[in-house]
C-alpha cells in the first residue's frame, strides 16, 4: 500500500509547460467562437446580402445578438444543473471531487458536435434558403444554445489555460480580420459569397475541433478525472490514526481540568470554533491557494470583488451600446465597417498584454491590487453612454458633432474595445485562476456567475432593442434626426423611458414566435 501511494505522479501528457494542452485549447478556442466574432467584424456584408433595411439593421443585430444571449443562458443552465445534479466539486465523503467534471467532460463533447451541426445548417441555408436573412437570424441565435453548453463546460475544463483562452478570444478577430480584408480586396461587391467562404472555414475548423476535443478529454487528461483511488484505500487507516491523536490529545490531566475551571463557558466555546478553524483550515485550498497567501498574504472570496465588478460594472453599457447605437445608430453602414475592421487590434492590445504577463512572469497565478487598477478603464462607459444619447436626443452643438463623424463615433467605439480587451480577459481569467488554486466551491461560485451574468446580459440586450425601436419610431434617426413629435423634454424623457421597458417585454415575447420578417 505504500509503494503505491509514493508512486511518480502520472506524466504530463500535455508536453514541456503543457505546451500541447495550450495549442490545443487555443484551437478549440478559435473554432468555438468564430461565428460569434463574424458577426461583429463583418456586419455589413450581412446588412448588404440579406437586404435589411438601413434603419432597421440596428434592430436586426439587436435582435439577433438578445435571441442568441438568451438561448446560450438556457444552455448554461442547463450544463450548470447537470454538473450538480452529478455531484460538482463537492466532497460527499469519498474523497471524490471528480464526479461533476466526469459527466461534464461527455456534455462538453457533445455539445461541441451539436455545434457542428446546427453551423452545417446555416452554410446550407446560405445556398438553399429563399429568405436569407429570415435563415440567418434563426439558425445564427439557435446556435447559442449548443454554444452555451459547450462553452459552460469548456471554461472550467480548461482553467488552468484560461490566459491562453482568453487571447485566442480576441485573436479569432485577427484571424477574421485578415481572412475579410483579403475577401474585400477581391468580391468587395458580392458580399454572400464572402459570407458563404466564412461559413465553410467555419465548418471546416468545428469539425476538427470536435474529435480534438475528444482527444484532449479522453486521451490527453483522462488521468486527471479518475477517482482518488488510492487515497480511498487509504482513508481508514488515516481516519483510525487521526482519532487515535484526537484521543491522546483529547485526554485531559487533572491540572488540565483545573484550568478549564477558570474559563467562563462563552471561553470554551470560543476555544473550541478556534479549533474547529485550524482543522477545516488544514483543507481550504491546495498548494496554489496557500503560496498565494504567502506571496500576496490573501486568497479566497474576496479575490473575486475585483474580477466580478470588471464584468457587472462593463457588461451593461457594452451590451447596450454596441452594435445597435454605437456605431450603427450614428454613422451609415458603409462607414461604420471600416471602424469594425479596426476593432481587432484594439480589442487585442489588453489581451496580448495579460498574456505575456501570465506566461512570463510569477504574480499573475494570484490576485493582487496591481489588478485593481485596471478598474480606473471603466471610467469612459459612462462617459461614451451619456454623449452618444445626447448626440441624438439633444441640441447640444458638441454631442451632435458625433453624427455622422466617422473619427468620433470610430474613437468612442474604439475606446469601448480598449477598456474591454483589458477588464473582460481579467474577470474570465480571475474567475477561473480561482478555481484552479482549489478554493472552496470555485467551479460552482464560476457557473454560477456564468449563469447570473448570462440573465443581465440577456435582460440589456433586450433594453437595448426597445430603445432603437422606441428611438427609430419617434424620428432620432440617420441621416437627419427630425423628430416626429411635439413632446417637451421631460415628457420626452418619460415616454422614452417607459417605451422602452414596454417594447422590451413585446420583444421578449416576439422572441418565442421569431417575429424578425416585419423588421426585413
Amino acid at each position: 500500500m505504500s509503494d503505491k501511494s509514493k508512486e511518480s505522479p502520472p506524466p504530463n501528457h500535455c508536453g514541456h509547460d503543457d505546451m500541447y494542452c495550450k495549442v490545443l485549447s487555443a484551437f478549440l478556442a478559435l473554432s468555438s467562437y468564430l461565428i460569434f466574432q463574424i458577426i461583429d467584424i463583418t456586419s455589413r456584408h450581412y446588412a448588404v446580402a440579406f437586404k435589411i433595411p438601413i434603419h432597421n439593421i440596428g434592430i436586426f443585430f439587436d435582435k439577433l445578438f438578445s435571441l442568441r444571449v438568451l438561448l446560450i443562458l438556457a444552455g448554461n443552465m442547463i450544463e450548470y444543473g447537470i454538473f450538480h445534479a452529478a455531484g460538482a466539486d463537492r466532497d460527499t465523503g469519498d474523497g471524490d471531487k471528480n464526479k461533476g467534471k466526469r459527466v461534464r467532460r461527455y456534455i462538453a463533447v457533445t455539445a461541441f458536435a451539436g455545434l457542428f451541426c446546427v453551423r452545417v445548417w446555416f452554410l446550407a441555408g446560405l445556398y438553399f434558403s429563399k429568405e436569407l436573412g429570415y435563415h440567418a437570424y434563426v439558425s445564427l441565435s439557435f446556435e447559442g444554445f449548443p454554444f452555451g453548453i459547450s462553452d459552460s463546460a469548456f471554461m472550467p475544463l480548461i482553467a488552468q489555460y484560461m490566459s491562453v483562452v482568453a487571447i485566442m478570444f480576441n485573436m479569432t478577430r485577427i484571424f477574421i480580420f485578415v481572412v475579410q480584408f483579403i475577401l474585400d480586396r477581391i468580391w468587395y461587391d458580392n458580399p454572400l459569397l464572402m459570407i458563404k467562404i466564412q461559413a465553410w472555414i467555419c465548418v471546416l475548423f468545428t469539425g476538427c475541433s470536435v474529435f480534438l476535443w475528444y482527444y484532449f478529454n479522453f486521451v490527453i487528461k483522462d488521468h486527471t478525472f479518475k477517482p482518488p483511488k488510492i487515497e480511498n484505500a487509504k482513508e481508514p487507516e488515516i481516519k483510525k490514526q487521526e482519532y487515535e491523536e484526537i484521543e491522546i490529545n483529547d485526554a485531559e490531566s487533572i491540572f488540565d481540568m483545573l484550568i478549564d475551571l477558570c474559563f467562563s463557558p462563552d471561553e470554551k466555546k470560543e476555544k473550541e470554533k478556534q479549533k474547529v478553524n485550524q482543522q477545516s483550515k488544514k483543507s481550504d485550498c491546495n498548494a496554489l491557494c496557500q503560496d498565494c497567501k504567502k506571496r500576496v498574504g490573501k486568497d479566497g472570496i474576496f479575490t473575486l470583488i475585483s474580477p466580478l465588478m470588471m464584468y457587472w460594472c462593463l457588461n451593461p453599457y457594452m451590451t447596450f451600446l454596441f452594435p445597435g447605437t454605437v456605431p450603427y445608430a450614428l454613422l451609415k453602414r458603409d462607414k461604420c465597417h471600416r471602424i469594425n475592421m479596426f476593432i481587432p487590434i484594439f480589442d487585442n492590445l489588453g489581451t496580448l498584454t495579460l498574456f505575456f504577463i501570465d506566461n512570463f512572469g510569477k504574480l499573475f497565478p494570484c490576485w493582487s491590487w496591481h489588478y485593481d487598477l485596471f478598474l480606473l478603464l471603466l471610467v469612459p462607459f459612462p462617459i461614451i453612454f451619456v454623449f452618444a444619447l445626447m448626440a441624438m436626443h439633444s441640441r447640444v452643438s458638441a454631442a451632435r458633432k458625433i453624427i455622422s463623424n466617422r473619427t468620433r463615433v470610430g474613437a468612442m467605439t474604439l475606446v469601448m474595445y480598449f477598456s474591454n480587451s483589458f477588464c473582460t480577459p481579467l474577470h474570465y481569467i480571475g474567475m477561473a485562476k480561482y478555481s484552479f488554486r482549489g478554493n472552496p466551491y470555485g467551479f460552482t461560485i464560476q457557473g454560477l456567475q456564468k449563469v447570473i451574468g448570462g440573465i443581465a446580459r440577456s435582460f440589456w440586450a433586450k433594453v437595448s432593442v426597445g430603445y432603437s425601436v422606441t428611438r427609430i419610431s419617434l424620428g432620432y434617426h440617420l441621416p437627419k434626426f427630425r423628430p416626429n413629435h411635439r413632446m417637451s423634454k421631460s415628457n420626452l424623457g418619460w415616454y422614452i423611458f417607459r417605451q422602452t421597458f414596454r417594447k422590451t417585454w413585446a420583444d421578449f415575447k416576439g422572441d418565442f414566435v421569431l417575429d424578425m420578417k416585419k423588421y426585413l
